[in-house]
């Protein structure tokens, strides 16, 4: 994905309804062959924002660009879920439903996608996101009714991505986290095993010149001593 494309991800973040729509249209009176289609568009949808993600993380050595590229993304998942929040608010959607109107489908599919790419950033770039996420109650409550929304295990078909979902809600301190719970890609976690790094060289250090002072003083207490014809040895 070049990075042109990924900036126009940004403004326009395509829906994977337009594969819906597109696979839909050979028997748009079938629920079911228009749920299969969202499925398949969705997988695909999931290996371009996994392609994304990576393209984003190329960007480490740049923080700027890095900073400004995510910016744009964010905005334009925010941009669409509220979009898409209003229609499927406007259509009385229930929860827990494939929605039978083709415009209700491709708000909720809006929805789905854009969740999950959430979810891949801030585990990801979890110090961005909380940065940008964490103080605005806006994103914050439009983020929870979404999650709400993408009932996981009807609309969330992998185990990777439902398990993406409870660690990005975890980071985000929407649900409590785990006592294992680890974010190798924070700042904060980078900094505590810089410092454990540090402590367990300055312990072994330690010990090494312990160990050293100790061979010392035991060579001193013997003394010199002189070697006879037969080998034997006697302190003096």
């Amino acid at each position: 994905m070049s990075m042109m494309n990924l900036i126009l991800y940004a403004f326009l973040s395509l829906s994977v309804a337009q594969a819906l729509d597109n696979e839909s249209a050979v028997d748009n009176e079938s629920d079911d062959s228009s749920f299969a289609a969202f499925r398949a568009a969705f997988i695909s949808k999931r290996l371009d924002q996994k392609e994304m993600v990576e393209m984003l993380k190329g960007l480490s050595a740049n923080n700027k660009k890095q900073d400004s590229t995510l910016k744009l993304v964010l905005d334009g998942i925010v941009k669409t879920l509220d979009k898409s929040q209003q229609e499927l608010i406007g259509a009385s959607y229930q929860v827990d439903t494939w929605p039978e109107k083709e415009d209700t489908r491709s708000a909720l599919s809006s929805v789905l996608e854009n969740v999950a790419l959430i979810a891949e950033l801030t585990l990801y770039f979890p110090d961005f996101m909380h940065k940008h996420i964490d103080r605005d109650r806006n994103i914050v409550a439009l983020i929870k009714w979404c999650l709400t929304t993408a009932n996981v295990d009807r609309f969330i078909f992998s185990d990777s991505d439902r398990t993406l979902l409870s660690l990005a809600m975890q980071e985000l301190n929407f649900i409590p986290r785990s006592d294992d719970y680890v974010n190798p890609y924070s700042k904060q976690y980078q900094v505590d095993q810089l410092k454990l790094k540090l402590e367990q060289d300055r312990l072994a250090n330690n010990e090494k010149e312990t160990s050293s002072r100790s061979k010392r003083k035991e060579k001193k207490d013997k003394g010199p001593s002189l070697r006879g014809g037969g080998g034997s040895r006697n302190e003096l």
